[in-house]
Protein backbone atom coordinates (compact mmCIF):
# COMPACT_ATOMS: atom_id res chain seq x y z
CA UNK A 1 0.00 0.00 0.00
CA UNK A 2 1.48 3.48 -1.08
CA UNK A 3 2.07 5.62 1.85
CA UNK A 4 -0.42 8.60 1.54
CA UNK A 5 2.45 11.12 2.12
CA UNK A 6 4.28 10.31 -1.76
CA UNK A 7 0.36 10.39 -2.94
CA UNK A 8 0.08 13.60 -1.51
CA UNK A 9 1.73 16.81 -3.37
CA UNK A 10 4.51 18.19 -0.85
CA UNK A 11 2.74 22.05 -0.98
CA UNK A 12 0.23 20.45 1.21
CA UNK A 13 1.42 17.65 3.11
CA UNK A 14 2.29 20.22 6.16
CA UNK A 15 -1.98 19.55 5.98
CA UNK A 16 -1.50 16.36 6.41
CA UNK A 17 1.38 16.65 9.48
CA UNK A 18 -0.44 19.42 11.33
CA UNK A 19 -3.16 18.66 14.28
CA UNK A 20 -5.85 19.55 12.41
CA UNK A 21 -9.40 18.71 12.30
CA UNK A 22 -11.17 16.96 8.64
CA UNK A 23 -14.38 16.37 7.57
CA UNK A 24 -15.11 12.65 6.84
CA UNK A 25 -17.75 12.07 4.33
CA UNK A 26 -19.37 8.55 4.34
CA UNK A 27 -22.18 7.00 2.32
CA UNK A 28 -25.14 6.30 4.10
CA UNK A 29 -27.67 3.14 3.63
CA UNK A 30 -29.55 5.46 1.29
CA UNK A 31 -26.73 6.84 -0.91
CA UNK A 32 -26.27 9.89 0.13
CA UNK A 33 -23.30 11.54 1.97
CA UNK A 34 -22.89 11.97 5.79
CA UNK A 35 -20.07 14.47 6.97
CA UNK A 36 -18.61 14.72 10.63
CA UNK A 37 -15.69 16.50 12.08
CA UNK A 38 -12.66 13.84 12.44
CA UNK A 39 -9.27 14.30 14.00
CA UNK A 40 -6.85 12.11 11.83
CA UNK A 41 -2.76 11.54 12.08
CA UNK A 42 -0.27 9.71 9.42
CA UNK A 43 0.77 6.85 11.69
CA UNK A 44 5.18 5.07 11.34
CA UNK A 45 3.97 3.40 8.46
CA UNK A 46 2.61 6.69 6.69
CA UNK A 47 -0.46 5.64 6.61
CA UNK A 48 -3.38 8.49 7.18
CA UNK A 49 -5.49 6.90 10.37
CA UNK A 50 -8.58 7.72 12.19
CA UNK A 51 -11.00 5.96 14.74
CA UNK A 52 -14.24 5.53 14.57
CA UNK A 53 -16.48 3.33 17.39
CA UNK A 54 -19.17 0.53 16.03
CA UNK A 55 -21.70 2.69 17.73
CA UNK A 56 -21.44 5.81 15.77
CA UNK A 57 -22.79 6.51 12.09
CA UNK A 58 -19.94 6.20 10.41
CA UNK A 59 -18.99 3.17 11.40
CA UNK A 60 -22.05 1.55 9.99
CA UNK A 61 -21.65 3.54 6.94
CA UNK A 62 -18.02 2.44 6.27
CA UNK A 63 -19.37 -1.29 7.44
CA UNK A 64 -21.82 -0.74 4.28
CA UNK A 65 -19.60 1.16 2.10
CA UNK A 66 -16.22 1.68 2.29
CA UNK A 67 -15.98 4.75 0.36
CA UNK A 68 -15.38 7.85 1.76
CA UNK A 69 -13.69 11.37 1.55
CA UNK A 70 -11.15 13.37 3.61
CA UNK A 71 -11.36 16.68 3.46
CA UNK A 72 -8.91 19.45 5.45
CA UNK A 73 -9.21 22.88 5.03
CA UNK A 74 -6.09 25.21 5.78
CA UNK A 75 -6.78 27.16 8.91
CA UNK A 76 -4.66 30.22 7.29
CA UNK A 77 -6.21 30.06 3.80
CA UNK A 78 -9.82 28.65 4.07
CA UNK A 79 -9.42 28.05 -0.10
CA UNK A 80 -5.86 26.20 0.22
CA UNK A 81 -7.36 22.70 1.06
CA UNK A 82 -6.48 18.99 0.86
CA UNK A 83 -9.45 16.41 -0.42
CA UNK A 84 -8.78 12.86 -0.28
CA UNK A 85 -10.94 10.18 -1.77
CA UNK A 86 -10.43 6.46 -0.55
CA UNK A 87 -11.53 3.26 0.36
CA UNK A 88 -11.66 2.88 4.07
CA UNK A 89 -9.94 -0.12 5.63
CA UNK A 90 -11.64 -0.91 8.90
CA UNK A 91 -8.72 -2.55 11.06
CA UNK A 92 -8.66 -2.89 15.12
CA UNK A 93 -6.29 -0.83 16.42
CA UNK A 94 -2.40 -2.09 16.70
CA UNK A 95 -0.96 -3.39 19.93
CA UNK A 96 1.47 -0.39 21.07
CA UNK A 97 -0.76 2.00 19.11
CA UNK A 98 -1.81 3.81 21.93
CA UNK A 99 1.27 6.12 22.98
CA UNK A 100 1.43 7.51 19.43
CA UNK A 101 -2.52 8.85 19.79
CA UNK A 102 -1.88 9.66 23.17
CA UNK A 103 1.19 12.11 21.90
CA UNK A 104 -0.97 13.09 19.05
CA UNK A 105 -4.06 14.25 21.40
CA UNK A 106 -1.41 16.11 23.60
CA UNK A 107 -0.46 18.27 20.05
CA UNK A 108 -4.12 18.73 20.08
CA UNK A 109 -4.98 20.02 23.49
CA UNK A 110 -1.76 22.52 24.09
CA UNK A 111 -2.79 24.86 21.50
CA UNK A 112 -4.02 27.92 22.55
CA UNK A 113 -7.85 28.44 23.32
CA UNK A 114 -8.44 24.71 22.59
CA UNK A 115 -10.73 22.74 24.01
CA UNK A 116 -10.48 19.24 25.39
CA UNK A 117 -12.24 17.09 23.45
CA UNK A 118 -13.09 12.82 23.67
CA UNK A 119 -10.21 10.94 22.53
CA UNK A 120 -9.32 9.34 19.19
CA UNK A 121 -9.12 5.91 21.70
CA UNK A 122 -11.34 5.95 24.29
CA UNK A 123 -9.68 5.02 27.61
CA UNK A 124 -11.99 1.65 27.58
CA UNK A 125 -11.45 -2.07 26.40
CA UNK A 126 -12.52 -2.84 23.31
CA UNK A 127 -15.48 -4.97 24.35
CA UNK A 128 -16.91 -2.09 27.16
CA UNK A 129 -20.47 -1.19 26.62
CA UNK A 130 -20.41 -3.25 23.75
CA UNK A 131 -18.29 -0.71 21.39
CA UNK A 132 -15.82 -1.61 19.65
CA UNK A 133 -13.19 0.34 18.16
CA UNK A 134 -11.89 0.44 14.36
CA UNK A 135 -9.05 1.99 13.20
CA UNK A 136 -9.61 3.87 9.77
CA UNK A 137 -6.11 2.64 7.45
Amino acid sequence: MPDILSAVPESHRDLLRSPLTATLTTIDVNGRPRSTAVWYLVDDDRQLKGSVTSDRQKYKNLRHNLNCDLFIIDPQNPFRTLEIRAEAELARPRQGHGPQVRQALRRRRSRPGQARRRPLYPQLPASAGGRQRAELT
